[in-house]
């Protein structure tokens, strides 16, 4: 089994395998109780930006861009796949919170913001969850440069209820077990870029446009006074992979 967030720091493995492993997944989630949010321009609203001290205080050196809270789901789909444990607007708030947290995620890896990722409360055990996310930093880093991830596509986000008989799975490869999750049907095109101090931008990985790469994000819905409705990141699965497919179905199935 692999995690998301190791697949996203290394987008250039094997696109045509992945194909191949999704091609494999049979079945589907019971659709008893579900309900579909059209794509829309869904926003939300920035709050007020902070001063310096307030963003130190989550381990920033610098303050984010206020653009970063304003998050839309346009050409996105949300599926709400709780039977109306959690009600559509739930779901059309916590969608729109993992997009905030994506984006301010992408934002503290190209600014090494490593003490932003570990205090912001992005993740409810970020040592965890942000590994990747550290070791690609350094590495940018050590070579003198920085790290940019472009985001993937996400064409649906999806909610689904986590059975509690997942939690030995869970705790099994270090994550923290959430009674829901958001699976992410996401595809390229992505890439990874090194940025050299001129400028100058290498492509050290790259995802073709139309490759898929769905996740499954655990998690809970936070609100944060400087950043606002945040999904909080507890798990985070790598659903292309045949094996974890096989160990958390039909959680991963698309």
């Amino acid at each position: 089994m692999t995690r998301g967030r190791e697949r996203l720091a290394s987008w250039g493995w094997g696109v045509a395998l992945v194909a191949t492993l999704l091609s494999a997944c049979g079945g589907h989630i019971r659709t008893v109780g579900v309900t579909h949010v059209a794509p829309t321009a869904v926003t939300s609203t920035p709050l007020p930006q902070a001063p310096l001290a307030a963003w130190q205080a989550k381990g920033a050196t610098q303050v984010p861009p206020a653009s970063l809270q304003r998050v839309s789901l346009q050409g996105i789909e949300v599926v709400n796949q709780t039977g109306g444990a959690v009600s559509d607007a739930q779901a059309t708030s916590w969608a729109l919170g993992f997009l905030r947290s994506r984006n301010y995620e992408l934002w503290a890896v190209a600014n090494g913001q490593i003490q932003f990722l570990i205090r912001s409360g992005l993740s409810s055990d970020p040592l965890v969850l942000f590994r990747p996310d550290f070791t690609a930093i350094d590495a940018a880093q050590a070579a003198g440069d920085r790290v940019e991830w472009t985001p993937h596509v996400i064409r649906r986000i999806v909610v689904r209820p986590v059975a509690s008989r997942f939690q030995a799975t869970f705790a099994g490869v270090g994550f923290e077990w959430t009674r829901y999750a958001l699976f992410l049907d996401a595809y390229g095109p992505a890439y990874t870029y090194w940025v050299a101090p001129t400028g100058a931008r290498l492509v050290k990985a790259a995802l073709a446009a139309g490759a898929p790469v769905p996740e499954l994000v655990g998690g809970t819905f936070v609100q944060d006074p400087l950043m606002g409705g945040l999904w909080s990141y507890a798990s985070d699965w790598n659903c292309a992979d045949a094996g974890t497919r096989q160990t958390l179905a039909p959680l991963c199935n698309p």
